[in-house]
């Protein structure tokens, strides 16, 4: 069957690039979608049996512009979102009243942009949110109430997420840090001064570097959850913010990232995205206990959270764009809750690709995804940008339309490369083109044979 671009190009998902929410009691689902052709902001029951999209509904129909990155108010009463009016990616920051459903942008008429991260003060009242107003994008506090709001924190690097503890008294702030490496600055906000002999002294800001991202407060905000470097591969790391000690979840080959605490209030359970190659999965540890693994399918996972009994995650594969899903942790169903592909593709045919991998001019293997064609002469190299990304098994509609119309497709994951460890991802650093466009062709004598 050949697939027809337009009709593959028009197929929705849901955002896989900035987090869905989960309301404070567990119930709510809140999540970018652009089913109707705009990006819109929907919300469903997490319990519910029906799938999500026969029972979502569009929060925000109203109002012009993309909309992105929900969060729930601590109380569960407003929806936090980043606006994208005109498609520039200067984010207007809203907030949604979900008992009146009444936007208001607290951010109208900028010259500047926001960063579509930010957080919620644990009352409820201010967002700690990532402005360029100076120049560079830095921590700021936006208030609710209209009070101007202020910069508070400027690493004089650009600055990527923001999350604010549940005892309302650490700002976990991510950024850049050398070449494409990142740093997490742990900033004390409203906390006591440290006493001892002589003067109470100010709590230090204390950076993380370890190529550290993905901030992530425990429930009782003891510790701060990230992904770091530990030695070759991402692991999870725990910061203790007494000690501002490091201990590592796990020690495994292969990234781990997205760290995620338990929704309980059970500081021992968490969990992560594990990626090997260009496939991940689910991994989550309670305590000392062995780590465990579960998995949608084949394919790329991301943003865990946790609920009572299971996880709600994104997840897609060649066969299936991105949706939620939610896998039962104590029976191990799984639960599709959104259905983004027409009922038109339910039966077509999308071709999984295959890892491979072919020797480079001096010896080195170099990891692809091969899509083979039925019956194929022909055939295309795709070579991915970055240079700090990678193929994975992804919902792909250039790719499936291709080998459709019997185009083979090689798809290296050269050089520069993330996902294949430390040393393979530097391996690039600072002479990008002769580990990419130069050696593209090492690829043509693998697919003549």
């Amino acid at each position: 069957m050949m697939l027809d671009l337009t009709q593959l190009l028009r197929v929705p998902h849901v955002d896989s690039g900035l987090k869905f929410d989960i309301s404070p009691d567990g119930q709510r689902l809140v999540f970018a979608w652009n089913k109707t052709g705009r990006w819109e902001l929907w919300e469903s029951g997490v319990q519910e049996l029906a799938t999500a999209s026969q029972t979502a509904s569009c929060l925000t129909p109203e109002l012009e512009g993309s909309k992105f990155s929900p969060k729930f108010s601590p109380d569960g009463t407003m929806i936090a979102y980043a606006l994208d009016i005109d498609g520039s990616e200067s984010y207007h920051i809203v907030v949604r009243d979900l008992n009146t459903n009444i936007s208001t942008d607290l951010t109208p008429q900028i010259a500047y942009a926001h960063q579509p991260n930010f957080s919620w003060s644990p009352d409820g009242k201010i967002l700690a949110v990532l402005s360029d107003k100076h120049g560079q994008f830095a921590l700021h506090l936006l208030h609710l109430d209209g009070t101007p709001g202020r910069m508070i924190k400027n690493v004089f690097r650009p600055c990527w997420d923001v999350t604010w503890s549940p005892d309302g008294q650490w700002i976990a702030i991510e950024a850049e840090s050398t070449a494409s490496d990142r740093s997490i600055y742990v900033m004390p906000i409203n906390r006591p001064r440290k006493t001892g002999k002589g003067k109470a002294t100010k709590v230090a800001t204390t950076q993380i570097n370890l190529n550290a991202q993905n901030p992530s407060w425990s429930p009782d905000s003891k510790f701060l959850a990230f992904s770091g470097e530990n030695g070759e591969w991402h692991d999870i790391g725990l910061f203790n913010t007494e000690t501002q000690e490091i201990i590592w979840v796990n020690e495994s080959i292969g990234d781990d990232t997205q760290p995620a605490w338990s929704r309980s209030g059970d500081a021992q359970r968490i969990g992560w995205v594990h990626s090997e190659g260009a496939r991940t999965s689910f991994q989550f540890k309670k305590g000392s206990d062995v780590v465990k693994q579960k998995k949608v399918g084949d394919g790329v996972h991301y943003f865990p959270q946790f609920t009572d009994e299971g996880v709600v995650i994104l997840y897609e594969d060649p066969r299936h764009p991105c949706d939620l899903w939610k896998i039962n942790l104590e029976d191990d169903s799984i639960q599709q809750l959104t259905n983004s592909l027409p009922a038109e593709l339910q039966g077509a045919e999308f071709i999984q690709p295959e890892e491979v991998s072919y020797a480079s001019k001096d010896g080195t293997q170099i990891p692809a995804l091969l899509y083979r064609a039925k019956d194929s002469t022909r055939a295309v190299i795709e070579i991915h940008g970055g240079p700090n990304w990678l193929y994975q098994f992804l919902w792909d509609p250039m790719m499936s339309y291709m080998v459709s119309r019997g185009w083979t497709v090689l798809a290296p994951n050269y050089r520069g490369s993330s996902g294949y460890g430390k040393k393979w991802q530097n391996a690039s650093r600072y002479d990008t083109v002769s580990y990419t466009h130069l050696r593209a062709h090492e690829t043509d004598s693998y697919l003549v044979c």
